[in-house]
């Protein structure tokens, strides 16, 4: 395994659009936080409720859910680099030269978890950035959800390569994936939670790993009793990633590699 991850490091040592889009993702963490922060910061000077958002502990809640909102970049580079190898026909190669179809796959998805676990460093240091210009203290107590982002940024990724291997046109893909991730799955997630009991909605594929982190702002102690258990939102979550997993093994197991 250690040989074939140098091997996709070698691949994205020189590709620019993997360093552009990791720095991008970084940029847009540190905007779309900074645009929230002095939202709340102009609404109220004196709110000392609002000014909390962004000082220890609660940043760590606050950055990591409004951080979220940028999954889609980290999945975009996903569907990237896995489109593009079958467009390229990079993978048809490696197959070609030895590499099985299980390493393949296990590859991609031991480069989903390393890439995520690089997201989520970002998002450490943003985190750290808004606490220590809220002049706070440094706590973590709640670090859990820094945790929490990783699981959200693995099962992003992992629905991207899904999309990317099934799909295989990285413009289709991408396409897909965004009307799938931010329009279809959140709709009828809402048609769910309207329409059932115990909202069944926030057990979708996404949605479940999406409810891990709560919206942090209003009434955060009355949002997190409506939230489903924790533990059971993220079983789910690896359920589903297990699923997702499963699915792509099988479709590359079944792949014909003449095409």
């Amino acid at each position: 395994m250690v040989k074939l991850l140098q091997i996709e490091w070698i691949k994205l040592r020189y590709y620019r659009s993997f360093w552009v889009l990791l720095s991008f993702f970084f940029v847009a963490l540190l905007s779309i936080n900074y645009f929230i922060y002095n939202l709340y910061r102009k609404k109220s000077a004196e709110n000392v409720t609002t000014h909390s958002l962004f000082t220890f502990p609660q940043v760590w809640h606050t950055v990591t859910y409004i951080s979220g909102f940028a999954f889609f970049i980290p999945a975009l580079l996903i569907i990237i680099l896995g489109t593009n190898e079958i467009v390229f026909r990079t993978y048809r190669q490696n197959i070609i030269d030895g590499l099985s179809r299980a390493q393949y796959i296990n590859t991609k998805f031991v480069l989903i978890l390393i890439l995520s676990a690089v997201c989520t460093v970002l998002a450490v240091i943003t985190v750290l950035v808004f606490g220590f210009s809220s002049k706070g203290v440094i706590n973590f107590e709640g670090g859990t959800f820094v945790f929490y982002f990783y699981i959200q940024c693995v099962c992003y990724s992992s629905m991207a390569l899904l999309f990317a291997i099934v799909i295989k046109k990285t413009g289709m893909a991408i396409g897909s994936f965004v009307l799938y991730a931010w329009v279809l799955e959140k709709s009828v997630s809402g048609i769910l939670n309207s329409a059932f009991k115990y909202n069944v909605g926030n057990y979708l594929p996404l949605s479940s790993s999406d409810k891990l982190i709560p919206v942090p702002f209003g009434d955060t102690l009355n949002k997190l009793n409506e939230q489903p258990s924790t533990m059971i939102l993220f079983c789910v979550a690896l359920i589903y990633l297990a699923a997702i997993y499963l699915l792509a093994y099988y479709k590359i197991q079944n792949e014909d590699i003449g095409n």
